[in-house]
């Protein structure tokens, strides 16, 4: 939607421009206005609408946590199995049965049979190893999951939250912008009555985002806001 013109109304729509806006009450997903002003006892209000993605925040805060645990637990497994593996003992029946494996070396009966001893006396930090491994694995297949879910997630977010943005070329008296949360899924806010929408554009609902009196403002949902002359 462009405008050349607004003075004191309330505008709702997807995306709009507007060459000169006073006194004004805009919303939209993307705004580019040129100049902005308030209008006698007209406040000039901006409102960048955003798609609500909180229910999906909160998954993804939880996936997120989630997977922090597996990467404790990750941690604490490689931990004991490493005390485990230093022992000398240990260390030593684990060269050995290395080297044999791979053919680097070949015990006499007499080797074979202090091997076994030395097995025996590290039986049970064999089998807490061996645990620790699994255990690990594990641990690291569930992690991988959440890792997916996660990106999964992630991109369900980005897509859903969409673009908003708003850019005022130049403000020239107090222009406060706001970003309001809108159900995507809902119907758009511009179906509401006349009323209903004056009702909400001049309640200053959602969230301050700043005020600019002089200069240009922008912002993005996508990136870093930019301001200039904003108070």
């Amino acid at each position: 939607m462009h405008i050349d013109v607004a003075i004191n109304c309330e505008i709702v729509a997807d995306e709009v421009t507007i060459g000169l806006a006073e006194g004004c009450a805009v919303a939209a997903r993307k705004l580019d206005i040129e100049s902005s002003a308030p209008w006698r006892d007209s406040e000039m209000l901006v409102y960048v609408l955003c798609a609500d993605c909180g229910r999906i925040d909160e998954v993804i805060a939880q996936v997120g946590a989630r997977l922090a645990e597996f990467d404790a637990l990750l941690a604490r497994h490689k931990s004991a199995q490493a005390q485990l593996c230093s022992q000398p003992a240990v260390r030593q029946y684990l060269d050995i049965a290395g080297r044999v494996r791979s053919g680097e070396m070949t015990l006499t009966p007499a080797q074979n049979g202090q091997f076994r001893q030395i097995g025996q006396a590290v039986a049970a930090d064999l089998q807490k190893i061996g645990e620790l491994g699994a255990a690990r694995k594990a641990a690291e297949a569930e992690l991988a999951q959440g890792q997916a879910l996660l990106a999964r997630f992630t991109a369900e977010r980005a897509e859903r939250a969409g673009t908003s943005e708003v850019r005022i070329a130049l403000a020239q008296g107090e222009t406060g912008v706001r970003r309001c949360a809108v159900d995507p899924d809902g119907p758009p806010p511009y179906r509401q009555g006349a009323r209903e929408i004056r009702l909400w554009l001049r309640g200053s609902e959602g969230e301050r985002l700043g005020s600019v009196t002089s200069g240009s403002y922008s912002w993005s949902n996508v990136a870093a806001p930019e301001a200039a002359g904003a108070v």
